[in-house]
Parts: C-alpha cells; sequence; structure tokens
C-alpha cells in the first residue's frame, strides 16, 4: 500500500509534498473562504483534475509508443455537483489538439485506452474507503 501524507497549513488548508530532489513536490488544498483565497485547489477541484492528468498521461505514452509526440494539448474538465448526498456526479474532459495529430485509427485507440486510465477505473468500480481517527 502506498501511503501519503497531508499536514494541516493553515485554518482551512493542508498541504501535501512528495518526491525527493529534483522529484519533489508539493500541493496546498483550501476550503473556499476563511483566507484561503487562490492558495490551491478544492478538494473536488483536485479529484477532477486527477482524472484529467491521468487521461491525458495514458494519452500521451500510448501515443508515443505508436510513434506519435503529441503536442500542444489543451483539456478542459468540467464538473458538476449533486446534493443529497452532496458529491461530484459529473466530470467532463474534453481534448484540443488530438485529432489533428492522429490518423482516426490511433485517435480511437487512444480515445479507449483514457477511458480504461487507472483513475478512471477507479472511479467507475467503486473504491473501499476507510478512516480511521487517532
Amino acid at each position: 500500500m502506498k501511503t501519503l501524507q497531508l499536514r494541516q497549513v493553515g485554518p482551512t488548508a493542508v498541504e501535501m509534498a512528495g518526491g525527493t530532489g529534483e522529484d519533489a513536490w508539493a500541493i496546498r488544498v483550501n476550503v473556499p473562504g476563511e483566507g484561503a483565497k487562490g492558495s490551491g485547489p478544492k478538494p473536488t477541484e483536485l479529484l477532477a483534475l486527477a482524472l484529467a492528468a491521468c487521461k491525458a498521461m495514458t494519452a500521451l505514452q500510448y501515443a508515443q509508443r505508436k510513434g506519435h509526440e503529441l503536442q500542444g494539448l489543451a483539456i478542459d474538465v468540467d464538473y458538476e455537483m449533486a446534493e443529497n448526498p452532496r458529491r461530484i456526479a459529473r466530470i467532463t474532459t474534453r481534448f484540443s489538439g488530438m485529432k489533428t495529430q492522429l490518423d482516426a485509427e490511433t485517435l480511437e485507440r487512444v480515445t479507449a485506452a483514457m477511458k480504461a486510465c487507472t483513475i478512471s477505473r477507479t472511479l467507475e468500480a467503486g473504491i473501499n474507503l476507510e478512516t480511521f481517527v487517532e
């Protein structure tokens, strides 16, 4: 099992960090309001972005393995919230710049690969969530 850690860095903010040396990274996540303006995505935005990033990395890797170097892709991510229970109801990703760089057959295969990325599979299949308070 992989373990990631988050640390509280403000009244409504946490920071997560990982990697070492040149591969080190950090992301701050906030709840809107309470002075948290502009310093990081909301958790719901982070989930939508994780899905889009997973699809993008899958597309880039698949295309590269097939001899295509995709460049200048743009990905737009929209998400809709639902109530009762409050949750993300829909995430839509739109990839621009791929159709002009790939033939129809490769585009179809890249699209199928994106739909099977790890985050897509996890969200579609469901996940066991556990919470422990110490």
